[in-house]
């Protein structure tokens, strides 16, 4: 059975799918205590360490190495973005555990501005001086099951005979609605309530029409965007992109279902980012929600993973 291991850790999404993928977990590295220890407790090994002082050689070798380092410096919710000098540190770090583990696969998950930086440039050279055949693209994780409009960039590296080309998997093109994944958790959300007139306060005279006759409605309308047009989705499609920023609420939206209306909860925002049931959460909800939002898609990790073994 194949191994896993991952950098740049979080709490574990990348490792999650690979787990359900049917590959065997070996470790993680992330250097936040807290997420570390959550990790600990739901996956397995985890070395709570900065990774620029982590030593490659004294781990075990796996065969698949998974990396998501710090999108901060390239998501476009940064008013500073821009390529810093730590992002081109980190990525030479990347670029000495590949060649020292020389892991048969080598996957990468970040944001869509990360591939024009010069630190995807020395991951990208690295694979190759090591005779890697690398695929790279940008991928929506909706197309892979998860109820969440997600795109970010993936690259797949394979150290074989042939150059290859993968091709990410897509699966029924008929996406999951953010309804469907958790209607069952609706019930129990906290201050569930009946609607009314005040929840229609800034809403689009449309979109409140579709509510009053009975049509299920996400609304973002808490965190930073409260001051313009809040995102409006409908019960059968996925969701917008949960993120992890500073503020606890940025996975929080008001849905409306069947004459009711909630909050959203972090068991929901789980379930949307497809993260299994039986993941325990800290109690932290704003830590919960770092964890959640900068995941890659469980889902999505499994299914890229076994694409891309079947395939070669």
């Amino acid at each position: 059975m194949k191994t896993f291991a991952s950098l740049f850790s979080g709490g574990g999404g990348a490792d999650l799918g690979a787990i359900a993928a049917e590959l065997t977990h070996l470790w993680g590295i992330e250097q936040n205590p807290n997420i570390a220890e959550v990790y600990r407790q739901n996956i397995g090994t985890c070395h709570n360490i900065d990774i620029l002082d982590a030593d490659p050689a004294s781990l075990d070798r796996p065969d698949w190495i998974h990396a998501s380092p710090p999108c901060q410096s390239f998501s476009a919710a940064n008013a500073k973005k821009g390529e810093k000098d730590n992002d081109i540190k980190l990525a030479r770090k990347v670029a000495e555990f590949i060649e020292i583990l020389q892991p048969e696969y080598f996957s990468l998950e970040n944001v869509r501005a990360y591939r024009e930086s010069r630190a995807f440039q020395i991951i990208v050279e690295a694979l190759n001086a090591n005779g890697y055949h690398c695929n790279t693209e940008v991928i929506n994780a909706a197309n892979y099951g998860v109820p969440q409009s997600r795109e970010r960039l993936f690259l797949i590296a394979y150290k074989g005979d042939f150059r290859w080309g993968w091709t990410p998997f897509t699966g029924n093109t008929k996406h999951m609605g953010w309804y469907e994944a958790i209607a069952d958790l609706l019930p129990l959300a906290n201050k569930t309530e009946k609607i009314n007139k005040s929840h229609f306060a800034n809403l689009p005279v449309p979109v409140c029409a579709h509510i009053k006759s009975g049509v299920c409605v996400a609304v973002e309308t808490i965190g930073k965007r409260s001051d313009r047009q809040p995102i409006i989705t409908y019960h059968y499609e996925p969701i917008w992109t949960i993120r992890a920023l500073s503020d606890e609420h940025w996975w929080k939206f008001r849905w409306f279902a069947y004459g009711l209306t909630g909050l959203s909860t972090i068991e929901m925002a789980a379930r949307l980012q497809s993260f299994p049931d039986w993941y325990k959460f800290p109690s932290k909800k704003a830590l919960a929600g770092t964890i959640i939002g900068n995941s890659v898609p469980p889902l999505m990790m499994q299914k890229i993973i076994e694409s891309t073994i079947n395939y070669v």
